[in-house]
């Protein structure tokens, strides 16, 4: 079996569509509070309140875009292996990697996957998606590497 990537999306637009709206939303609410700021430093509280708000927004679009961008190691994500499946939610969560010697058997439902382990206890993966085709796909890449791996797989 050849390793296997399969991005998690959210069903509505491509992850390249989601990184040009995020840069391009990002980077005009940025650019519209610094000028207003700029030139219209003379305003009230809640005009300066709320073009603070509006940087801060964009910042965090512009944030979101650089970590979620496609291709980056930061993108929720599984990879399935001959011997392993690495599973990549977001940044803050971190990576699990589960090797096929730990694995007793795996129970495949909609929308998630829980293995059972020899020596530790039930893992219950999400797959963090809206989209049907991908958690199927997710699904087919987890039943082709348990039927190599030889391990017992419930549901489906």
């Amino acid at each position: 079996m050849q390793r296997q990537v399969i991005y998690l999306t959210n069903g509505y637009m491509s992850p390249r569509a989601r990184f040009l709206l995020l840069a391009i939303l990002g980077a005009a609410f940025v650019a519209v509070s610094i000028l207003s700021l700029i030139f219209m430093s003379d305003k009230d509280g809640i005009f300066i309140a709320f073009m603070s708000m509006l940087l801060v927004a964009g910042g965090i679009m512009l944030a979101d875009a650089y970590l979620l961008r496609p291709g980056s190691r930061s993108m929720p994500r599984y990879e399935v292996d001959d011997d392993q499946i690495l599973i990549i939610n977001d940044e803050i969560s971190g990576r699990d990697t589960i090797y096929a010697s730990d694995i007793k058997q795996i129970h495949l439902a909609s929308f998630e996957v829980i293995v059972d382990f020899f020596e530790q206890d039930r893992l219950i993966i999400s797959i963090a998606t809206e989209d049907a085709e991908v958690s199927k796909e997710v699904k087919s890449a987890i039943f082709t590497f348990a039927s190599e791996n030889n391990i017992p797989v419930i549901g489906g």
